[in-house]
C-alpha cells in the first residue's frame, strides 16, 4: 500500500508541475509577445515567473525519486537541493 501512495503522490505532483510550467510559460510569453502588456510591473512579473518556472522544474527530481524508489545520502541531498534553495531565497 505505502508504493501505491508514492505512486499516486507523484503523479498528482506531475500533474500539477506540468500544469504550473504551463501557466508560467504562456504567462512569460504573453507579457513579451503583447506591446500593451510590457511595464516594468509585467517585468517583474516576468522574473518571478521565471524563478517559479526553476522551482517547479526542480520539484521533478522529487518524483523522479518517490517513482524510482531511491534513498539518497546526505550531502548527495544538498547538492540536488541547492539551485532550488537559491531559487527560493531570489524570489
Amino acid at each position: 500500500m505505502y508504493r501505491w501512495n508514492q505512486i499516486f503522490i507523484a503523479c498528482h505532483k506531475s500533474f500539477f508541475i506540468c500544469f504550473g510550467l504551463f501557466g508560467n510559460i504562456h504567462l512569460i510569453f504573453i507579457i513579451l509577445s503583447t506591446p500593451t502588456f510590457r511595464s516594468k510591473s509585467s517585468y517583474l512579473q516576468c522574473i518571478q515567473s521565471a524563478a517559479h518556472i526553476m522551482c517547479i522544474t526542480n520539484s521533478f527530481i522529487d518524483v523522479y525519486l518517490m517513482i524510482t524508489d531511491t534513498e539518497i545520502l546526505r550531502e548527495t541531498c544538498f547538492h540536488m537541493i541547492l539551485p532550488n534553495i537559491f531559487v527560493i531565497v531570489s524570489k
